[in-house]
Order: C-alpha cells, then structure tokens, then sequence
C-alpha cells in the first residue's frame, strides 16, 4: 500500500471495536507537512528516555480534534530541538475512550505547543 510501511489495528475487547489504527509512512513526511495540514498540535509529549550514560528524549505532537498522536525519533541528550524538518515516524488515531486513556497515562509530559524551540523533560 503506497504511503505506509506498516499498520497497527487495536481492539476493544470488550465492545469488539477498533480502537486505533497505527502506521509508520513509507514516504518521508515530515512535520511542516502536518502543520500545514493539521494547524499547530495541541500541546507535546515531551520525556526522557536511555541511560545516563546515553541520554534520550522521546517527543509525540498531540491533536485533540483528530484524536492522533505523531512519533518523531528520539533525540540524544537531555533537550528536544523541534524543527520542521524532523520526521514523523509514526501517526496514531484513536477513539474517544483509547484517546483519554492515552493522553491522560501522558499527562505528566505534557507541554504546550510553543512552535520550533527547544523543549525540556
């Protein structure tokens, strides 16, 4: 399927429902092609990740409206400089009940848009 290299479905068990799909594009997209679609996120999940000896920071932008949640790759050391050219690993959308859970599981990392800067843990 031209634009995705692999997909995710999960279930709500218990109702039987999708709950969210998940891919990684094949294509490079990246993350002024989302904000050009998308307008700014709602705010970023911005948190540490590795060793101390190889420090990570692991960022995902949020959208309220759309449900979904995007994966940019792990930057090395303790900040994450947002540009518009990173990439987007992944996109994930999810119902209204998998969305809270997520975003509320989340919460603790969370951070207003502030544009292209540098973000902290």
């Amino acid at each position: 399927m031209r634009g995705l290299g692999w997909i995710y479905l999960g279930e709500d068990q218990a109702k039987g429902t999708v709950s969210r799909v998940g891919f990684g594009p094949s294509l490079e997209v990246n993350v002024s092609d989302i904000l050009a679609l998308y307008g700014p996120p709602d705010s970023l999940f911005i948190y540490s990740e590795g060793t101390p000896e190889h420090p990570l920071v692991d960022a995902r932008l949020v959208f309220n409206d759309t449900s979904m949640i995007l994966g940019l790759p792990y930057e090395e050391g303790f900040f994450y400089t947002l540009d518009p050219g990173d990439d987007v690993l992944t996109a994930n959308y999810f119902d209204t009940a998998q969305f809270s859970a997520n975003t509320a599981l989340m919460e603790r990392y969370s951070q207003p848009w502030n544009g292209y800067e540098r973000y902290e843990p």
